[in-house]
């Protein structure tokens, strides 16, 4: 019997929003956020992205930006894996990571939950009209 995993946060897949992050150290090419969700976000990149301790960045979507501190929780080596090795807002996924968020205060907490809110009744939305 397979376990499947339930998440207590949902991811929201963003990589179709024109989101991009910053962080200090790297080139903004060599990477991309493939979903957020209340606690984390995920990124997919070329090569092996390692943060240590807690990184602050800026993550910018539309006109808003939003001032977090991750910390990397796991990274996956995708290479061999033929769905994840693909060419994705023209760029090649070799590593995926996933990281933890730490809200600076409580302003960014409640942006980061207005965001999640609205992307996921547009998502609601959509599976509504698909219907």
């Amino acid at each position: 019997m397979d376990k499947e995993l339930i998440r207590v946060f949902p991811r929201y897949k963003i990589s179709s929003l024109k989101a991009t992050i910053q962080i200090e150290g790297f080139s903004q090419n060599s990477f991309y956020v493939k979903d957020i969700c209340l606690g984390g976000l995920q990124i997919y990149s070329e090569g092996k992205l390692t943060l240590n301790n807690f990184n602050q960045v800026s993550f910018c979507i539309g006109k808003e930006i939003y001032k977090l501190n991750i910390f990397q929780v796991w990274q996956e080596d995708v290479k061999n894996v033929k769905e994840e090795n693909k060419v994705e807002q023209k760029q090649v996924v070799n590593y995926r990571s996933g990281y933890r968020i730490k809200f600076i205060d409580k302003k960014s907490f409640k942006m980061w939950n207005k965001l999640l809110l609205a992307i996921h009744l547009h998502q609601e939305k959509k599976l509504k009209n698909s219907e």
